[in-house]
């Protein structure tokens, strides 16, 4: 079929249809965004592949490849000319993808990249553009498969009712935020576009001249939008694009939520009205079916539609649609007739402007929404660590706060020291908070400047005017507005609310803390006031008794002295030097006794003091390896090696905070003297029962001596229930473990790309707490670190989801056993792609 055939058997006007109220044509105008990548080989292959398309589309007959610089006016090649221009453009493309693996900025490479700019236009023949695709793309089954689907979809169009043409924009290059974006547009007319954009000027050949344009009823415009060019067509250059190695980049700018591609739907009437309201007044039975069409809506003043006039005679409706985990915004474009004069050229220029700035500023929100999300999930799971972690503060320090003014002594002394290292920690925690706030801040600020950055795109861009009289929404502030900006408004406040209340928290704490280790060091100095005044008053009262010896050492006999007062005394204190003696035997004894009890305290302290400052370092160490695989390594084994030693430092960290969680409870140790006295109990029953019955002695004894047993833990347990110091001891542990399980998981790094580690820290922390410390976020994006490919991550997660929910991961499996049986699955860094099989069933 040719165009003058193609021409003539296009949609004839329906019967009783007003000539003023039916259209002369119609477009489909969508853009293919995709992420022009820096690294080599991905940029050399998307260059190979724009040359291919290029090729395919050339050998199609009568497709026609304009090219220019600056992109304004296109200068139309003959067939020799094109493939020369093709071969250039590939070597320069090929050349800029080496330079860009040095270069500071991509966007330095706009300029060089868009001067290859170029418009393809063809008639779109079935079978000439079929035999085009067979010739390139059938060399393989794949190949195949293709062109059987395309020439299915083909051939399920009425082509005797219609005529199509296409035109391509395939170079077409911009800048996001730093990033180079391939953003080709693709446009489906119903007849030829005749202002010389779009297509090469009709020529005065009668075969290529443009026949006389129908009048096309709404029902066949809407046919010919939705159904054909948007249901049919555009899934065919789609496929091909997708064949050919150039996918499209939908950015996801919140979990499970993508932005599409923007779609522009363009209708003109015969009569173009010349102002948006004779469009709301007299064209309203074509308005209305067209808008539901095209946009989704019922009511094309409704609010969800807004409408404002582009570029001065482009009146332009948009509708975003928002279903499960999608958002795709869509336009509707009607031309606006500007006095008695309507120029096409213009009027093309105008809505292949309006479709490239538009395209581009829908993307750009999508892609910085995206950005936004990249920052936002790390904070958030951040500050859900926090929370607990302050929740358990709090209660730390209420407990301390009710004890510490009853406390004195060596109690008071091991309290304040606790409480100091406490403080160090809380300082640490704050530290962390304020570095978490100042994040906080700067996303808002970066949320506030891509806002504004789109607001002045837009001003400086495009010419706008509202439409005030017809009800209709305004365009400027919906797109300002757009749904990937809207959806995060609300989490960005909510996140700044959260973090002020957690850094007040943190600060109240380290206030209230400080506070009463001012009260401790005031107690402990009265205390030492009070003990240097008793021993002051004691030596005082020692000096005369340690004089006595000297004044008895007086050889005095007591016969000869009188019997008088005086020698009275002498007899008494003789008396007084033996009590005197034995006092300072007394002394002397207790002074061994306590001596030795503070030399077994001293080394107990110590001992605790190497038990902390081993934790400290296994801390440390831990981090030192996270920070390593957080560079590039040259080999991937060294990655695994330090997975290795990871997992052995977390094996001994675990240990020792599981030790403290036994003792952390303060019933703990009495439970355990409950449990004691219980099994004594029925022990003695049972040796009483066989002292019965044999008449043994040592079964007598054996009653006697359980007796005697079963006496002291009960005397032992009434003493405990009875003493203040079973809490404070209690409060101490569970202040200790509060500080190791900090350090262990609050204080971490948030990327742990050491896939063995980062499963402990996820499917085994609740061993020791009761809350997730590795988000989804930050699972996937450590392993993404670790050398795990996307459709990898699933098949793990859901693997020990698994068993984690059957209870296979519960604190009877030991850190060394998981460890041993995720190497044995094939989990480490980089892993072979076989070993998703092996990530099934139980450990065992």
């Amino acid at each position: 079929m040719n165009t003058q055939e193609a021409e003539e058997s296009s949609l004839s006007p329906s019967e009783g249809l007003s000539p003023s109220e039916g259209f002369t044509r119609v477009a489909l105008l969508t853009s293919y965004p995709l992420y022009w990548r820096t690294n080599n080989r991905d940029a050399t292959d998307h260059a190979r592949v724009v040359h291919k398309l290029i090729q395919v589309f050339l050998d199609i007959p009568a497709a026609s490849l304009g090219v220019s610089e600056e992109g304004r006016s296109w200068n139309w090649l003959d067939p020799q000319a094109a493939q020369q221009w093709n071969d250039e453009m590939q070597r320069e493309f090929e050349d800029y993808a080496v330079q860009l693996q040095t270069a500071s900025s991509e966007s330095r490479f706009l300029d060089a990249f868009n001067k290859r700019q170029c418009m393809f236009f063809a008639p779109l023949y079935p079978q000439n553009f079929l035999a085009a695709l067979k010739k390139h793309l059938d060399e393989t089954l794949r190949g195949e498969q293709l062109c059987l689907d395309i020439e299915q979809i083909l051939s399920s169009i009425d082509w005797s009712s219609c005529s199509i043409f296409w035109s391509l924009s395939l170079v077409e290059f911009a800048v996001s935020q730093g990033r180079i974006i391939y953003n080709p547009i693709l446009a489906l007319w119903s007849s030829y576009p005749t202002g010389g954009y779009w297509a090469p000027p009709p020529s005065n050949d009668l075969q290529s001249q443009p026949a006389a344009v129908p009048n096309l009823s709404v029902d066949e415009v809407s046919f010919l939008l939705q159904d054909v060019m948007w249901g049919k067509l555009e899934t065919v250059f789609a496929k091909i694009r997708s064949f050919c190695g150039l996918g499209i980049a939908q950015p996801e700018f919140a979990k499970d939520r993508e932005a599409i591609s923007p779609v522009f739907y363009f209708a003109q009437y015969v009569n173009p009205p010349s102002c948006p309201e004779e469009l709301a007044a007299k064209k309203s039975d074509s308005l209305y079916p067209l808008v539901k069409t095209c946009l989704g809506s019922d009511d094309p003043f409704a609010k969800e539609v807004s409408g404002g006039v582009l570029e001065g005679d482009l009146l332009t409706l948009r509708h975003a649609q928002i279903g499960r985990g999608v958002y795709h915004p869509r336009y509707l474009i009607f031309p606006l007739r500007k006095g008695k004069m309507f120029a096409e050229q213009e009027l093309e220029r105008d809505l292949y402007f309006i479709a490239n700035q538009l395209s581009y500023l829908e993307f750009s929100i999508a892609h910085e929404s995206r950005l936004i999300s990249t920052d936002y999930e790390p904070l958030l799971s951040r500050q859900a660590r926090w929370g607990g972690t302050l929740d358990g503060l709090s209660e730390l320090v209420n407990n301390a706060i009710s004890f510490l003014p009853t406390i004195s002594g060596g109690l008071l002394k091991k309290v304040y020291l606790e409480m100091e290292k406490l403080s160090l920690t809380l300082r640490q925690v704050q530290s962390s908070l304020e570095k978490v706030s100042s994040d906080v801040a700067q996303l808002k600020r970066q949320f506030g400047g891509y806002q504004d950055g789109s607001e002045d795109f837009w001003d400086r861009k495009l010419t706008y005017s509202s439409c005030p009289n017809t009800q209709l929404s305004d365009l400027r502030e919906a797109l300002l507005d757009a749904y990937p900006y809207h959806y995060w408004k609300q989490p960005l406040r909510t996140l700044k609310e959260w973090d002020e209340q957690l850094l007040g928290s943190v600060g109240r704490s380290v206030e209230t803390v400080n506070s009463m280790l001012q009260q401790a060091d005031r107690m402990t100095q009265e205390s030492l006031e009070v003990w240097t005044r008793r021993l002051g008053i004691i030596a005082a009262l020692a000096a005369p008794v340690l004089a006595l010896p000297n004044f008895i050492d007086l050889k005095l006999d007591s016969a000869s002295l009188p019997q008088t007062l005086f020698g009275k005394v002498f007899h008494e204190v003789q008396d007084l030097q033996t009590v005197v003696g034995y006092l300072l035997s007394l002394a002397l004894a207790a002074l061994f006794v306590s001596s030795a009890a503070f030399l077994v305290s001293l080394l107990w302290g110590l001992v605790s003091k190497k038990k902390s400052e081993q934790f400290v370092t296994g801390i440390r160490s831990f981090r030192d390896l996270v920070e390593r695989s957080n560079f590039p390594l040259d080999d991937h084994r060294k990655l695994d090696q330090l997975d290795t030693e990871a997992c052995q430092i977390l094996s001994s960290l675990w240990t020792e905070a599981h030790g403290l969680q036994a003792f952390g409870n303060q019933r703990s140790f009495a439970d355990w003297l409950l449990n004691a006295e219980n099994a004594l109990k029925k022990r003695l029953r049972i040796v009483k029962l066989r002292s019965r019955r044999s008449g043994c002695p040592l079964h007598w004894l054996a009653v006697k001596g359980l007796s005697i047993w079963l006496w002291c833990l009960m005397k032992v347990e009434h003493c405990l229930e009875q003493s203040e110091s079973r809490e404070i001891y209690d409060w101490l542990r569970q202040s200790r473990r509060f500080r190791y399980l900090v350090y262990l998981f609050d204080l971490m790094p948030t990327c742990i790309p050491l896939p063995r580690a980062l499963c402990i820290y996820r499917y085994k922390a609740h061993d020791l707490i009761s809350r997730t410390t590795i988000s989804d976020w930050d699972f996937e994006r450590s392993l993404r670190r670790a050398g795990f490919p996307l459709n990898m991550i699933p098949s793990l997660e859901k693997w020990l989801q698994g068993l984690y929910d059957a209870g296979e991961l519960g604190a009877l499996i030991s850190i060394d056993r998981f460890v041993d049986c995720l190497e044995e699955r094939g989990v480490r860094a980089y892993p072979d792609p076989k070993a998703v099989e092996k990530w099934q069933g139980s450990l065992s």
